[in-house]
């Protein structure tokens, strides 16, 4: 994941992927998900300065992990390997 501080930069930073989609937006936070060189790759703004950014990252891992546990038990793989 790639964690830029300003909203427009994100939008920079994914025309140099094969792929890509805006997931969100609102406010300072913008996020994209896509591919480069056949890995996915994502890119959410944090707009809040360096100081915040334990904030997002924070909730970004936390997303992810409750994304990972629902499909998981979706494909009825064992929720923790």
């Amino acid at each position: 994941m790639l964690v830029p501080g300003d909203p427009n930069r994100v939008a920079k930073i994914v025309k140099f992927w094969v792929s890509s989609r805006e997931v969100s937006c609102h406010r300072e936070f913008r996020s994209f998900t896509g591919a480069y060189k056949g890995v996915s790759i994502s890119a959410l703004s944090s707009g809040i300065g360096p100081a915040c950014m334990a904030i997002v990252v924070n909730e970004a891992a936390k997303l992810l992990s409750e994304w990972d546990t629902k499909k998981r038990k979706k494909d009825k793989r064992w929720l923790f390997p």
